[in-house]
């Protein structure tokens, strides 16, 4: 039962943030474009990290040593979410979810560009 009020409750909020959301704008389009242009780096990133001896993760969702398969998972999720999260916020809220995730993404890249692994998807 607990289950079933957990589902129907969050069904209602989505369906009220779905209903209450501001209209999607072209400069929206463009900041979420560049999130998913930054996750796909950072995930082609950490894909290469992998195969690196003595070079380990430092996400702490993933751990320090995840397999490839929860690495895709992780970031196939994390593009899905972001990108449902931005189109759910209202506009000043939605930018400034997309600027922390291009923050975040941007400090997970240079990084990643300190230990050697290249820029490109």
């Amino acid at each position: 039962m607990k289950i079933w009020s957990r589902a129907c409750f969050l069904g209602f909020a989505l369906s009220a943030a779905l209903a209450a959301h501001d209209p999607w704008t072209p400069t929206d389009t463009a900041f979420q474009a560049a999130c998913v242009a930054a996750d796909l780096v950072d995930w082609h990133q950490t894909r290469e990290l992998l195969n690196r001896p003595g070079i380990w993760e430092d996400n702490p969702i993933l751990g320090h040593h995840p397999s490839i398969q929860e690495v895709d998972a992780y970031f196939a999720a994390s593009i899905l979410l972001g990108a449902a999260v931005s189109y759910l916020l209202p506009r000043p809220y939605r930018r400034i979810h997309q600027v922390f995730v291009l923050s975040l993404e941007g400090v997970c890249i240079r990084g990643n560009v300190r230990l050697g692994l290249a820029v490109r998807f």
